[in-house]
């Protein structure tokens, strides 16, 4: 038992955490889907603060799962559906001065 307490001592120490990474907090609708330069975006009224405004999200094309994500938006768009995204509150990684990096994309 000691063993495993030191070894996942050790392993906390060497093995980052990823913190602040998580879905927004509340639901929103995306009011405008654009494809610039590389990049997904979509503006949502989700009320999380994002960079300088709220509830902007962008995405690599490169992304595995960029295909899909922006498929997701447009459907979303389309038939007027919420979204949840995941970000990192940490690190928004902003774009255009206002748009944060997001990872997954939920709608109901």
């Amino acid at each position: 038992m000691k063993k495993i307490s030191i070894l996942l001592m050790l392993m906390s120490i060497f093995v980052p955490i990823q913190g602040h990474a998580g879905w927004t907090k509340s639901w929103g609708k995306i009011t405008q889907v654009m494809s610039h330069d590389g990049f997904h975006v979509i503006y949502t009224t989700i009320s999380d603060k994002t960079c300088d405004e709220s509830g902007n999200f962008w995405w690599p094309k490169d992304d595995p799962d960029s295909d899909d994500m922006y498929s997701m938006a447009l459907a979303a768009f389309m038939g007027g559906k919420e979204v949840l995204l995941v970000h990192d509150e940490a690190n928004q990684e902003c774009k255009f001065g206002h748009i944060s990096k997001a990872t997954h994309m939920r709608i109901r």
